[in-house]
């Protein structure tokens, strides 16, 4: 996810996902492919907005963890989308559809048949054993989620260019104050 401030605007640049959606309209995001974009006044908002979704608001360095999701343990609804949090990590947009999986989303052991559901309905059911692997998923978002049977951490990092970012934004800053201060 991205977030930058260009011409008057947030511009948002992100994975798909449709809460996300329903909320940036709500606060006048206008889809600019391959930005939502936003008025600058609702900056705030919009880097709320992200970090309700996506864990991240842009700003704030978001330590990152890789998760193998067990499907025999991990409770979740066989429709035809998956979701970690609030994060779709697999989906099937069709009964005869392959099923899909996100950037930074592995399948570990296991599968997916072929075909599920209906016409109308398709299903993402899964082979006995499956395991996805969820490279990159926000820590903030992990610990918000209540039932995390199926879940194992299997690797922590932290954003370094976000940090890199944040101490030049503080450098920045932190000059501004001493320019203040010597007057």
């Amino acid at each position: 996810m991205e977030i930058k401030i260009e011409n008057g605007k947030v511009k948002v640049q992100s994975a798909y996902n449709a809460a996300f959606i329903k909320r940036a309209r709500m606060v006048g995001g206008k889809w600019e492919p391959p930005y939502w974009e936003f008025s600058q006044e609702d900056e705030e908002l919009v880097r709320n907005l992200c970090m309700d979704i996506y864990g991240q608001d842009g700003r704030t360095p978001a330590e990152m963890v890789t998760i193998d999701v067990n499907l025999d343990a991990y409770p979740h609804d066989p429709s035809g989308e998956l979701f970690l949090g609030s994060m779709s990590i697999a989906h099937r947009t069709g009964r005869d559809r392959p099923v899909k999986l996100p950037d930074g989303v592995i399948l570990v052991s296991g599968g997916f048949p072929d075909s599920g559901g209906s016409a109308n309905h398709p299903r993402l059911t899964e082979e006995r054993g499956t395991v996805l692997r969820v490279k990159n998923f926000p820590m903030t978002l992990y610990e918000r989620m209540e039932d995390k049977t199926g879940l194992t951490i299997v690797d922590k990092t932290i954003d370094r260019f976000a940090l890199l970012a944040e101490r030049e934004t503080l450098m920045k800053r932190l000059a501004e104050i001493e320019t203040i201060l010597a007057k």
